[in-house]
């Protein structure tokens, strides 16, 4: 990988509405959903860590930072919340913290690997934007090269809310990943059912 630095981030403002209550505190094999994506960044061997969108929690895991997905003035709740704004947010922290390139996961999708963290990273040699990919692409689960920023910010000011939109306008490489990675914990009962399923345990 040629770049000096990656950020990892995990996304954490979604509303939740589906699961009940905030997704990113649910437990997952004895830790929350967002403890257990930290921990998978971590075991990528990336270092600097972050979760964006919501509000600050304590006792993170890998002393991860809160970013707010409020950015420039752009608000983050109601109609204008999106992905695109928790990337925009990453994004912007990691150029903060001398990174040139981040990798920005959802919080929701328990199975990712390590080893597919490695392979969106390794992606950036030659891609603006990695996204991983199976059946379809899965645009909460991308690398991106810091220098897209301007571009993505761009695409937000100008009305653009679908993340897969505005990435289009970008160098965009897939990343082939097994299909039972990208499955979402969109409620409770998914959730139990992921946990409960071998390659939780694989």
């Amino acid at each position: 990988m040629n770049i000096r630095a990656v950020l990892g981030a995990v996304l954490v403002g979604g509303e939740s509405k589906r699961f009940g209550y905030d997704k990113a505190a649910a437990l997952f094999r004895g830790q929350t959903l967002l403890d257990h994506q930290l921990a998978t960044l971590h075991d990528a061997t990336v270092t600097q860590l972050a979760y964006v969108g919501g509000t600050s929690r304590t006792a993170v895991a890998h002393g991860a930072v809160h970013v707010p997905d409020a950015v420039n003035g752009w608000p983050a709740v109601g109609p204008e919340r999106s992905a695109l704004l928790g990337v925009l947010s990453a994004l912007m922290h990691a150029e903060s913290a001398g990174c040139d390139g981040a990798v920005i996961i959802a919080c929701d999708v328990p199975l990712l690997t390590p080893a597919t963290i490695s392979s969106l990273c390794d992606a950036l040699d030659s891609a603006e934007i990695a996204v991983a990919s199976a059946e379809r692409s899965h645009w909460t689960i991308i690398a991106a090269r810091t220098s897209t920023r301007p571009l993505l910010e761009h695409q937000y000011e100008t009305g653009v809310r679908a993340l897969h939109e505005a990435l289009a306008h970008c160098r965009v490489q897939l990343v082939p990943v097994a299909e039972h990675e990208l499955v979402n914990a969109n409620d409770q009962k998914t959730l139990q059912a992921i946990a409960e399923s071998p390659s939780a345990h694989g």
